[in-house]
């Protein structure tokens, strides 16, 4: 997944100050799953638009 400036990663390392922020958009994906890789630019797009109203 080419990852947005604008998609943040969530890990064990930072999923505790992760869950106290703002509403959320997760989107799970795998390289190896085909239909994930035609919605990752969609999600980079929609991170960028929606950029301080979701995390």
């Amino acid at each position: 997944m080419a990852a947005s400036a604008d998609v943040v990663h969530v890990t064990n390392d930072n999923f505790e100050s992760f869950k106290k922020s703002k509403a959320a958009v997760i989107d799970f994906s795998a390289t190896w799953c085909g239909p994930c890789q035609v919605l990752s630019p969609i999600v980079d797009k929609l991170a960028t638009e929606f950029k301080g109203k979701v995390a």
